[in-house]
């Protein structure tokens, strides 16, 4: 009988042991709401891909980073890449060339996840005014959940310069940072996703470049409804009337825009800006659909063209 009672408090004070070790593991990862930051954080960055989670508007939220392996811990730009509407950080990641210009160039390259259904965050979208789906029917705050990954990021390393680029709903998601945080930012780039934000009131200038097909059928260049499965049930904005939008708030002189041309499109490039704006880029292609372009087999690669964009800027 003493053994039988023996073995039972034995059993009792190990399943105790177990249950607190569990708990005390869940909260060193920080699993409970209220913690800005959910998993530790190294005291600095090395080279690697890492997976940080972030708790924001009452969701545990994550991004995904790639530090080049030249990084020796120097002062370094830092580009958030947005992926499509439907997408998720790890396709943006791993279907685009960014990692390895990351690598060919020496910047950080982080990949945040849009508002997702899903524990894995696929088929995520960006709250980007007046589009795209789950993003928009829960109103989610994506503008400070991108706050929040860049402070995450400046809190472990030391970041020269931030820049912004995204595809499709993530484009259209960089015009919105422009509008309402363009301090965050040295320059924005979209690819294939206009300026859809419902108000913007800022009148600080902010340098943009944007890529687009004359034949994408899911966000058509002169606007009106998508003709895609995520973009049918939406109106956008039109191309021109972006690049306007965009010359005015930098205060340029349309006029006195440069247009170069080449095989299979042009490009215009706005210099001649007042009050600090400027510059302001367009990049038209007559082929290539609704896509992150790569050369081959188009005659540029979206990739190079934003990054040469950016390290042209002061």
């Amino acid at each position: 009988m003493i053994l039988k009672k023996e073995l039972l408090w034995f059993i009792t004070i190990l399943l105790l042991v177990i249950l607190l070790g569990c708990k005390n593991a869940e909260l060193s990862e920080g699993n409970h709401a209220g913690n800005a930051h959910l998993l530790s954080r190294p005291e600095s960055l090395t080279p690697g891909d890492y997976r940080f989670e972030i708790y924001h508007d009452g969701l545990v939220r994550f991004y995904l980073l790639h530090v080049p392996p030249s990084y020796t811990g120097e002062p370094a730009s830092l580009l958030l890449a947005l992926h499509g509407g439907g997408g998720s950080a790890q396709r943006m990641m791993e279907e685009y060339d960014l990692v390895s210009k990351a690598d060919e160039e020496g910047f950080i390259v982080a990949f945040p996840n849009g508002a997702s259904r899903f524990k894995d965050g696929r088929l995520a979208t960006w709250n980007a005014g007046t589009c795209c789906g789950h993003a928009i029917e829960s109103e989610s705050d994506d503008v400070g959940y991108i706050q929040k990954v860049i402070s995450d990021i400046k809190a472990m390393t030391d970041v020269e310069k931030v820049y912004a680029a995204g595809f499709s709903n993530g484009g259209m998601m960089t015009y919105r940072l422009a509008c309402e945080i363009p301090d965050f930012f040295v320059a924005t780039a979209s690819v294939a996703g206009t300026d859809n934000t419902q108000e913007c009131d800022s009148s600080e200038p902010s340098p943009i470049m944007h890529i687009h097909t004359l034949d994408d059928p899911c966000l058509p260049f002169e606007g009106g409804e998508g003709g895609c499965a995520l973009t049918e049930d939406y109106t956008f904005t039109s191309v021109p009337e972006t690049f306007s939008l965009w010359q005015d708030r930098n205060f340029c002189n349309e006029n006195k825009c440069g247009r170069s041309n080449m095989i299979g499109g042009y490009c215009d490039l706005c210099t001649a800006c007042d009050k600090g704006g400027g510059p302001v880029k367009l990049c038209v292609l007559e082929e290539g659909g609704h896509s992150w372009l790569t050369n081959p087999p188009n005659v540029i690669s979206a990739t190079d063209e934003i990054w040469n964009f950016f390290q042209q800027l002061p």
